[in-house]
């Protein structure tokens, strides 16, 4: 009932999401938001049983969303994640396209 939770339903519009730390590193910015853009399409498509990290990895490594993850993948990966880099076949619907994004 909080506005200040991590994720914040308040607003009958939007959802804001409140769990990132600051940064003024442009890659983790960037992870940031596909981690939002992903979740989002991830959450809308899945069943509940299939609301498990192991599950997200797998969407997001599936090859036709790794266009729109490779920041997202790469935190992940520093920050101690196993992805299946070399995933052949993943029955994950893909990514609605995201525009295109002038690197710093």
């Amino acid at each position: 009932s909080d506005r200040y939770e991590a994720l914040n339903f308040r607003n009958d519009k939007t959802v804001e999401f409140r769990l990132f730390k600051g940064s003024l590193k442009y890659e983790t910015m960037v992870s940031c938001l596909e981690f939002a853009f992903a979740c989002w399409h991830f959450t809308a498509q899945a069943s509940t049983n299939d609301l498990t990290t192991a599950k997200f990895l797998e969407f997001i490594s599936a090859p036709q969303n790794r266009k729109d993850t490779r920041f997202l993948r790469a935190y992940l990966k520093e920050k101690g994640y196993e992805l299946a880099d070399n995933l052949r076949k993943v029955p994950a619907p893909a990514l609605p396209a995201l525009p295109e994004v002038a690197e710093v």
